[in-house]
């Protein structure tokens, strides 16, 4: 595991904490609200698990899940790699 503390662009501490690469959970400090942050590798179909696995874990336990969550799509279809190298990132913010 790495913990990692710098500030983002916009010049706000940020605190990422990731785990072994079998692991999706990335809990971030975004200001003075925080997100547990969570990465599915592979076809978009297996997004409602990795969804529901980041729902599951004790970092949830940390705040009230609030709304928007949000999906980045790092690599995917666009890329030119197969639909088992897709990368997204799922945002949960917590209150």
């Amino acid at each position: 595991m790495c913990l990692q503390q710098a500030p983002d662009s916009s010049g706000r501490q940020k605190t990422s904490v990731r785990q072994t690469p079998g692991d999706r959970l990335l809990p971030e400090q975004l200001g003075a609200e925080s997100a547990v942050v969570g990465e599915s590798i592979g076809p978009y179909d297996g997004l409602p698990e990795a969804w529901s696995d980041l729902m599951a874990t004790p970092n949830i336990a940390a705040g009230t899940p609030t709304m928007p969550c949000w999906e980045e799509y790092v690599t995917g279809p666009e890329s030119g790699s197969g639909p088992a190298d897709w990368r997204t990132t799922l945002v949960q913010p917590l209150a």
